[in-house]
């Protein structure tokens, strides 16, 4: 599951974005401040010598 890698799915109704952007880009804030932290501790792949 994506989850276990760090990635997260999140879903907003049309009329959730037009009429609370706010809330939206907060929930958008707050989810990646949570991922960002399981992030923490890993490490960017090298580049493909290719």
């Amino acid at each position: 599951m994506l989850s276990r890698l760090g990635f997260a799915t999140l879903r907003f109704l049309n009329s959730e974005v037009m009429d609370n952007l706010d809330g939206v880009l907060e929930t958008l804030r707050s989810t990646l401040a949570i991922l960002l932290d399981r992030w923490a501790g890993s490490t960017t792949p090298s580049p493909s010598s290719e």
